[in-house]
């Protein structure tokens, strides 16, 4: 199960590189990925999927058991100005933590928001 969240009740983590805690469920269902005031919108999305392989390295991720993948996110600023809305990116940092079947920790790290647009 992967979880991808922002806008958490209490400020980031000041966790070194690899050094992220996992979240709590309490946690995890505190996130919100939408907050609006009357005139902004912050949105925040992410997720992953395999990766775009040819047909050298579909072969080695077959032999080495692993699957390569792709996470991607976004941090966007959505608000009205007149008649027309205007979006921009917004910088940041996200807490990548990946669990295998039993829970235990695969990957942990922190990468730049504009690293991992998927544009």
């Amino acid at each position: 199960m992967a979880t991808m969240a922002v806008f958490g009740a209490e400020p980031a983590p000041t966790a070194r590189r690899g050094d992220i805690a996992v979240p709590t469920d309490a946690e995890i269902a505190a996130f919100k990925t939408k907050w609006e005031d009357g005139k902004t919108t912050y949105n925040f999305s992410g997720g992953f999927e395999p990766r775009s392989l040819g047909w050298k390295d579909r072969i080695r991720a077959a032999q080495s058991g692993r699957i390569p993948f792709r996470v991607t996110a976004y941090f966007e600023k959505s608000m009205m100005v007149g008649a027309r809305m205007r979006s921009s990116l917004m910088d940041g940092t996200a807490f990548i933590v990946i669990l295998n079947e039993a829970g235990e920790v695969v990957v942990s790290r922190r990468e730049n928001l504009l690293k991992l647009c998927p544009s």
